[in-house]
């Protein structure tokens, strides 16, 4: 039980970052130029939070900012319902919530908001190169999920363990 207790390392903390930037990276043609910018400062500080070892911001401002990002979606959409806003309020709270990753079940979440993600990439196109990146950024997050359970391995054992567990999926989901 007090490994649920533990905070989320620096190494896990990387492998997350990196995990929402590669799900982020194909959506950011996609959304509004204000959005994009914002999730990317929000990686940058984070990244930057990470190298220093900086203090998380406080809840409040996390509040803030999550009610100015749905209100900036509403603004731009006219609606927080339907694909594209959907996919942006992802992106604001997958942005936010590594600003708050605190918990083991905190780096979970993390994770579930980057497969939706990359999930979304599908909504906008279909393309062989999307689904080349989106496999990339299945296995970077599949690896970033290994390494919030366990960051002892290095990063060549996360990836390897992370192709064998999608290659044993693969036969279910061509049967599905």
């Amino acid at each position: 039980m007090a490994r649920l207790d533990r905070p989320v390392s620096r190494r896990q903390s990387q492998w997350l970052l990196l995990a929402a930037v590669t799900a982020f990276a194909p959506l950011a043609m996609h959304m509004p130029m204000w959005l994009a910018l914002c999730a990317g400062a929000a990686f940058a500080w984070r990244a930057w939070l990470i190298q220093r070892g900086g203090r998380l911001p406080p809840r409040w401002l996390l509040v803030l900012l999550v009610i100015a990002g749905s209100l900036g979606v509403f603004f731009e959409y006219r609606s927080l319902f339907g694909r594209t806003p959907g996919i942006a309020l992802l992106l604001i709270f997958l942005s936010l919530k590594l600003m708050e990753l605190r918990a083991p079940r905190d780096a979970v979440v993390t994770v579930l908001l980057c497969y939706f993600l990359i999930l979304g990439q599908f909504l906008f196109t279909q393309t062989l190169l999307t689904a080349f990146m989106t496999c990339l950024a299945v296995v970077i997050t599949t690896a970033a999920l290994l390494a919030a359970h366990n960051d002892r391995p290095t990063v060549k054992q996360h990836f390897e363990h992370a192709g064998r567990l999608l290659l044993q999926a693969l036969p279910f989901m061509l049967l599905l």
